[in-house]
């Protein structure tokens, strides 16, 4: 992970109060070393949040401090999905065998009850509750005259399962078994049940969450991007490479809006990038997916109205489990005034050194009682 710099040390903040400060992490200084008030956020979403009200960081914060933060609570939103994702499938898979399981154990014991004695059913099952019920199953075949000792018992006990069952599968998950039975099957099914009403009740919950942290994730990457001054971009790794999206900030960078951008090919954009600028654009970018590092660099644009405009691109490539690329991901910023003031400091350079190269007398400068400076002139006269 990206190691940003502490925030006080760039911006030489003296405020030793600071709640970010006062947390003396050495990792990213924004949302994951943030303890405000000493109570530590419940979620991901909620530590993004704390940056934005608090206002020493509306004081010091700039393009930087929000790129860190996108790219931050982008990361964690992809988790966030990619769990959402997993808990839903587990919890059908789940829902599938337990379903399976149940439905085949009690035709088993319909049979049982019907007198027949060979009732014999697979045992196999990833979950442990499901394989115990079936064995309990096959032992009470074996035991038939046990079971019709109890059959009064036996009736009444799966009467109330299959309506506890019922109203489960109609959405009432506080349904449960309840009270005893001198039946040990009935108890290991009262077990079964009501465990498994449990877990899917856990499973519902974990997936509500999951999802109101996804959205929540999502509506702070909206109000962060449009803080943003440049441009947020991701593109799939197609036949063409196709724009997928674009944020607000494409409008002041280019002149464009998402919608011009969005479903074309990725060279929409590279058409605006300087003719002689486009081939190390090109190689820089293939020569980091190769190595799979993010890419980082400098180069002039067209806008629509035909002005020019140095960029600054930061990008990286998104890979698959198995290691295939499936997007690249970055944020393109205007630097066209840094750019303009560094011309402007090299020439000033260029010509104070032209002008101290052409005096004949010796030069020198003092700071803090120590030579910085001395013209090869005034080292030869003395």
């Amino acid at each position: 992970m990206t190691i940003y710099p502490l925030c006080w040390e760039q911006f030489g903040c003296n405020q030793k109060d600071c709640l970010v400060r006062i947390s003396n992490k050495t990792d990213c200084w924004t949302v994951p070393a943030l303890n405000c008030q000493g109570e530590l956020p419940e979620s991901f979403p909620e530590k993004i949040k704390k940056c934005l009200d608090c206002s020493r960081f509306q004081q010091i914060k700039n393009t930087e401090i929000l790129e860190a933060m996108l790219i931050q609570l982008i990361g964690r939103h992809t988790e966030t999905v990619k769990m959402a994702l997993e808990k839903n499938r587990d919890q059908e898979n789940t829902r599938a065998e337990m379903s399976t399981g149940l439905s085949e154990a009690f035709d088993a014991l319909r049979r049982i009850a019907s007198g027949d004695p060979y009732v014999r059913i697979s045992e196999d099952s990833s979950l442990e509750l499901i394989a115990h019920l079936k064995e309990l199953v096959n032992l009470t075949a074996r035991n038939l005259g046990e079971i019709v000792d109890l059959s009064h018992e036996f009736a009444i006990g799966l009467a109330e399962h299959f309506d506890v069952l019922l109203r489960m599968s109609s959405g009432d998950l506080s349904a449960r078994i309840t009270g005893t039975s001198p039946v040990e099957l009935l108890e290991s099914l009262k077990h079964v049940t009501n465990e498994m009403i449990q877990k899917v009740s856990r499973q519902i919950a974990d997936r509500k969450k999951a999802e109101e942290e996804a959205q929540e994730s999502e509506r702070l990457i909206s109000t962060l991007m449009k803080n943003l001054p440049g441009m947020v971009y991701r593109c799939r790794n197609d036949r063409s490479w196709t724009i997928t999206f674009v944020s607000d900030g494409c409008v002041s960078l280019t002149g464009y809006s998402p919608q011009d951008m969005v479903g074309n090919h990725i060279r929409s954009y590279t058409n605006l990038i300087h003719a002689d600028d486009r081939e190390m654009v090109w190689e820089q970018v293939q020569n980091a997916l190769l190595q799979r590092i993010p890419y980082q660099l400098q180069y002039r644009i067209q806008t629509a109205t035909g002005n020019e405009k140095w960029v600054w691109e930061q990008g990286t490539g998104i890979y698959s489990d198995e290691g295939e690329l499936l997007a690249l991901e970055g944020f393109i910023n205007d630097i066209t005034e840094r750019k303009t003031a560094e011309v402007l400091v090299k020439a000033s350079e260029e010509k104070y050194r032209a002008l101290v190269n052409n005096i004949q007398d010796g030069v020198f400068i003092l700071q803090d009682k120590s030579l910085k400076f001395v013209k090869e002139a005034l080292a030869r006269m003395v």
